[in-house]
């Protein structure tokens, strides 16, 4: 299959416009909610009254398969673009942009904390038992909406975060599995870091 890096363009529209609850997260990281539900959804209460779901929107170098057209091909973000999107969406006041699983806007869903993830090891996302990656964005949303709350989170219909982003797709002059690329990827980082 194909393999694209996505890239910000020169438009303004370019990047992150919302983050979405849905139910099957493209990066594969469920979010940690706080609500009582951690067995069924994999979430953690610190308090039920917080309404606070923590996770990871993007993670760095992750295949995502895409279906085209023709055929289905790969994308991917590097950390240096992962962080300038994630401080763009908050330059450009898009922090209160959310919909449910990338079909209905949704009032009463918002930011409240958006890191990149330096140290796995001592990252709050690990504390919290996500399996964090270096350069991953993390995030935390206030859900205030009650029928978000009650209907969606509580009952595991969403289990993570997916953007809603226009990008450019830059194309690679790689074809390979998903396995090939995982191997060729640890290779190339291991080399960036000798």
């Amino acid at each position: 299959m194909k393999l694209f890096e996505l890239i910000l363009g020169d438009s303004l529209e370019s990047g992150v416009s919302a983050i979405s609850l849905v139910d099957r997260p493209a990066m594969e990281s469920d979010f940690i909610a706080f609500s009582e539900e951690l067995e069924k959804v994999r979430f953690k209460t610190l308090d039920e009254e917080k309404r606070i779901v923590t996770g990871l929107v993007l993670i760095p170098d992750k295949p995502i398969i895409r279906k085209g057209e023709d055929e289905p091909y790969y994308v991917y973000l590097t950390k240096d673009t992962i962080n300038k999107v994630s401080q763009m969406y908050l330059m450009q006041n898009k922090s209160n942009n959310a919909t449910l699983d990338h079909a209905v806007n949704i009032e009463g869903v918002h930011l409240v904390e958006s890191w990149i993830v330096h140290d796995p090891k001592q990252d709050k996302t690990t504390a919290l038992g996500l399996e964090s990656h270096a350069g991953a964005w993390a995030a935390s949303k206030l859900i205030q909406n009650d029928d978000v709350w009650r209907d969606y989170v509580k009952t595991g219909k969403v289990k993570g975060f997916s953007i809603e982003a226009l990008f450019q797709m830059k194309p690679t002059n790689i074809e390979m599995s998903q396995l090939e690329f995982y191997a060729a990827l640890k290779k190339a980082l291991e080399k960036e870091h000798v």
